[in-house]
């Protein structure tokens, strides 16, 4: 009895040792399984699948010989290739030729040349690839770590039903390199392929950050999204500016010297852009300024230029500086004489409601997007006007497809072209005509002669009041502009137009398709068509009327409002506004200027920004 009894004591101690040693073993492997897991998560807090390295290659690989860093049975076609480790399997990673996509190709059978970095028992892992397109760079750690870092697009629908596509920002799971030295090459040959504008050299970008645009977001955009994916991962030279106040934006684009930038990159809102333009246009060369292409990286409230761009989010815009697609977009001159100054807009001008509802709710930024309901069920219970005199230059088109004014002024891109291009080949040509006026000895004020500090010219403004073809609105400008609208038709320049009465309840001259990344008030906007959309609407009175200025009202964030019968639009090249009131505000680009006439004009192309790829402006 007692020798049964004290086997059966052995045996239960064999199978306690025996749980234990399972359980530690299990704890270790779910140990290891976690710090696989954290590698491959997703950048910016997204998880990626375990089981999967990035995309599955379609199709299998086409048998053949190899050379020594080729899989067996692979063709080789590769321009780079290297021996890596990578979730306990061994294999090439390669940089295709021709298409430069990002390859790992799992060797067929168990390789010693090195370690496994995770559980060693070895697993074949699928063929993935990133394809050249997606491809944001790649970040090395412990000398010889490589992590590829890529976007990857989700499609839906933007306001006004537009397709929206946003870019996710993701890192690959990491893959070891036999040396340190085989990592920083595949990461080099990585950037200068897929990020670098098909330069050899590295783009500069200049970056001016408004730190209290959104509640702050913006500098958390540079440390958490920017700076990680521009500079460490597509490792563009990266030099930032953080605006200490108020038209701060204005006077860095002023003063910097843009012979060493190849973009600039507005963080902030509409008004971060609208500061910035300022800046950019009021130089001595605002001609060789306005060649160098701009991104929005919306970190405000609004952010319609960069909706209307297709940077949906920091992470998207990211993604589209990287890949430097860049397209031609309209700006205007606004200008008011009675403070003989002169602005630059890219959005819109507004009098009346749309001021009301937007600057009208300042002091209730506390009810968030819900002030702007209020605000809108307000002004639609009393359906009033806003009584304004509104003069304006119809846009026509050429048989070619040029604009003109209906006074029959040919109209081109002062220095753009049409076309969307890359933000290398705008430089490239930025830097050459900046090499000739300088050699020419052309050009006044500037590095490179630009516009001798009067900004654009005003031809159609010119022609219609006044002859000084190079005149801005400073106190010394020959260009003198009256500070009333005609009343009579009889009494305008040749060719324009008054709107058909003054008492106005909404009236908005916009220049692109989105006011804000929600509201999609200008469907019919593009980037550079070479007009404003004049939408208006009067004359709605009674219960019906006010039913009808409310169902404007609720259509407006998806541009169905431009589709009903009582709001009635013109296309304008240039315009003149008399305010009859004082109970609004003039906005231009969502700021505040003096309640006091202005007069517009189009500057067809006149700068290039940052789009999304793919990005057709029609």
């Amino acid at each position: 009895m007692r020798v049964r009894q004290q086997q059966e004591q052995q045996e239960q101690q064999q199978q306690q040792q025996q749980q234990q040693q399972q359980q530690q073993q299990q704890q270790q492997q779910q140990e290891q399984e976690q710090e696989q897991e954290q590698d491959c998560t997703a950048w910016g807090g997204r998880r990626g699948d375990p089981d999967m390295l990035m995309d599955p290659v379609g199709g299998d690989m086409e048998e053949g010989g190899g050379s020594p860093l080729t899989p067996p049975g692979s063709q080789p076609t590769h321009q780079l290739s290297f021996d890596a480790a990578c979730k306990g399997a061994t294999g090439t990673i390669a940089l295709q030729s021709g298409s430069g996509d990002f390859l790992w190709i799992p060797f067929k059978e168990p390789s010693n040349l090195l370690s496994c970095p995770g559980p060693c028992n070895w697993q074949p892992a699928a063929e993935s690839v990133i394809e050249a397109k997606h491809c944001l760079g790649a970040t090395v750690e412990g000398g010889c770590v490589l992590h590829v870092w890529y976007g990857q697009p989700q499609q839906s629908k933007a306001p006004g039903g537009s397709d929206k596509t946003v870019y996710a920002l993701k890192r690959s799971a990491p893959f070891e390199c036999s040396t340190a030295e085989d990592a920083l090459t595949m990461q080099q040959a990585l950037q200068r392929r897929s990020c670098w504008w098909g330069r050899e050299t590295p783009p500069r970008l200049l970056v001016v950050a408004n730190p209290q645009s959104g509640k702050g977001r913006a500098t958390s955009l540079l440390s958490s999204v920017l700076l990680p994916v521009l500079r460490d991962a597509a490792g563009l030279h990266v030099t930032v500016h953080e605006t200490q106040r108020e038209g701060h934006a204005t006077q860095l684009l002023a003063e910097a010297d843009l012979t060493a930038v190849d973009m600039l990159l507005l963080v902030g809102g509409d008004g971060t852009v609208y500061e910035g333009m300022q800046g950019l246009l009021s130089r001595p060369d605002w001609a060789d300024a306005a060649r160098v292409p701009f991104a929005h990286i919306p970190g405000g409230s609004g952010n319609g230029l960069a909706a209307s761009c297709g940077l949906w989010d920091a992470s998207t815009a990211a993604f589209c500086v990287v890949k430097g697609n860049t397209a031609p977009l309209d700006m205007a001159s606004v200008i008011q004489p009675s403070t003989s100054k002169r602005y630059y807009v890219f959005l819109s001008v507004v009098f009346g409601l749309w001021a009301n509802i937007d600057i009208g709710t300042e002091g209730q930024r506390w009810m968030g997007d819900s002030r702007y309901t209020l605000k809108g069920v307000q002004q639609a219970l009393s359906a009033k006007p806003y009584p304004m005199r509104v003069a304006f230059l119809p846009a026509q088109a050429s048989s070619d497809g040029t604009p003109t004014s209906a006074a029959g002024t040919l109209r081109t891109p002062l220095l753009a072209p049409q076309n969307s291009g890359s933000a290398a080949d705008i430089a490239a040509a930025s830097q050459q005509h900046r090499e000739n006026t300088a050699e020419a000895g052309t050009g006044q004020g500037g590095p490179g002669g630009g516009g001798g500090g009067h900004g654009p010219p005003l031809p159609l403004l010119t022609a219609a009041w006044g002859n000084d073809t190079h005149s801005s609105a400073s106190s010394d400008s020959s260009l003198q502009l009256p500070e009333c609208v005609p009343e009579e038709p009889g009494s305008l320049p040749p060719g324009w137009q008054l709107l058909p009465t003054t008492q106005l309840q909404m009236m908005a001259a916009y220049n692109v398709p989105f006011m804000a990344t929600h509201a999609c008030l200008n469907p019919q906007g593009l980037l550079s068509s070479g007009f404003l959309n004049l939408l208006y609407m009067h004359g709605l009175s009674g219960l019906g009327g006010r039913l009808q200025f409310t169902d404007m009202l609720l259509k407006s964030e998806d541009g169905g409002h431009a589709n009903l019968p009582f709001v009635t639009s013109e296309k304008a090249c240039a315009l003149a506004l008399q305010p009859l009131c004082t109970d609004t505000w003039m906005v231009l680009d969502g700021e505040v200027v003096p309640n006091a006439t202005v007069y517009v004009e189009v500057h067809p192309s006149l700068v290039r920004v940052c789009v999304a790829p793919g990005f057709l402006d029609e």
